[in-house]
């Protein structure tokens, strides 16, 4: 005799993996900082890197953000709609942290609504999807951007930090002055030694494709040529396709490799961290300690007066600097490679370059994207001229 089969009991299930509608809670939760999703829909966005050219930054920058609208929604990309580009671009503005801050700025939200746009755009073009979303969305209006640059003695107080860098010391003088010339860190990184001829340096990989000669100052030259110099004095013959930059690295397995982008960036802060001590130990050692200081502090600066280091400060002593000088050293704490680029255009436009010849030379593309430096040459002309006026005005 034959049992009787099982009753069936059926559960219904809101949404699903690749078509459900995302509920409110999901819809607010924040993005959980997670691998990226081995699905079908990652699978997407790997393609799209693969058939498109973009730079290492750049991508690292489309990844993340291709990876926090994918842990926001599972819907696939088919079922995409403007209205959830846009609920996801209010999710980001008006995300909160817990005290109250906004934790995306305008910025983020632009980039991620760029990245959103770059791949929804590719996608309709490898006909995956008919429409695309981002279409209706608009990316949040951005600040024009200031040059970011350095004034002379800020420039000149990382020359003088490089007598605390020991052995590393002609090594980072011959990158400091490449780096003046409008190089990017990681096109610095990538040099050989084929890559110098004693007075330029030739970029075979840059952004945008901005590749070519770089002209050298003879002070830049000469220090690249002396850094190389030591190297030939240890190693008889130096091959061209090796790298102009090594890393100094205490690690045996690294040491004698190529300097990459992580290694010049420290080099910049480390000696903005030296020349924001040499700022402190030069002022408090020819003015009286501040009476207000309690005793350990007290004991903490003549301890560090005393030290040769000038990078192992005290915090609290930035506090008791003049306003000029605390602004300088706290410009000095943050600076990074970049904005020898920007010191480099400025110093062209100041020093009365045409426009034209000075992207040449720092191969920007546009006029729009060199307008910056552009703008600020003409604002410093025009407070120039405005002081001669003055000065002319008063002796007559």
């Amino acid at each position: 005799m034959n049992k009787p089969l099982p009753i069936l009991e059926f559960h219904s299930i809101e949404g699903d993996a690749e078509g459900g509608t995302l509920s409110r809670d999901h819809r607010n939760a924040t993005p959980k900082a997670t691998q990226p999703p081995c699905d079908l829909r990652w699978l997407r966005v790997e393609e799209f890197f693969r058939a498109r050219t973009i730079a290492p930054n750049t991508k690292k920058a489309y990844e993340r953000e291709l990876r926090r609208f994918v842990n926001w929604t599972d819907k696939a990309w088919n079922d995409i709609n403007g209205r959830d580009i846009a609920s996801y671009k209010c999710y980001l503005e008006t995300l909160r942290s817990d005290n109250g801050k906004q934790q995306r700025s305008p910025a983020t939200v632009a980039a991620a609504m760029t990245a959103l746009k770059s791949f929804f755009k590719w996608m309709v073009a490898s006909y995956y999807i008919d429409e695309n979303p981002t279409v209706a969305v608009t990316i949040p209006p951005q600040k024009k951007p200031q040059p970011q640059h350095l004034s002379d003695s800020e420039v000149e107080a990382l020359y003088e930090a490089l007598e605390y860098r020991g052995e590393m010391q002609l090594r980072d003088r011959a990158i400091l002055a490449v780096l003046e010339h409008g190089l990017r860190a990681e096109e610095v990184s990538q040099l050989n030694v084929s890559d110098y001829d004693g007075e330029r340096v030739f970029i075979r990989q840059a952004k945008h494709d901005s590749t070519g000669w770089v002209p050298l100052a003879p002070e830049s030259s000469l220090a690249v040529d002396s850094y190389l110099e030591a190297r030939r004095q240890q190693k008889s013959t130096m091959e061209s396709d090796e790298p102009l930059f090594l890393s100094h690295s205490p690690k045996p397995k690294l040491k004698a490799r190529r300097l990459g982008y992580d290694g010049i960036y420290k080099m910049i802060r480390d000696l903005g961290r030296i020349a924001c001590g040499m700022l402190i130990q030069d002022w408090f050692g020819r003015h009286e300690l501040p009476s207000f200081l309690d005793e350990t502090q007290t004991q903490q600066m003549q301890a560090f007066l005393a030290y040769s280091n000038p990078s192992n400060f005290p915090p609290f002593a930035l506090a008791h600097l003049p306003p000029r000088l605390k602004t300088k050293a706290q410009r000095l704490l943050v600076v990074h490679p970049h904005q020898l680029r920007h010191t480099f255009a400025t110093r062209l436009v100041l020093m009365g370059i045409d426009s034209y010849l000075a992207r040449k030379l720092t191969r920007h593309e546009s006029e729009s994207a060199f307008r910056r430096y552009s703008e600020y040459g003409r604002g410093v002309a025009a407070e120039a001229a405005y002081r001669k006026a003055i000065a002319r005005n008063n002796q007559s």
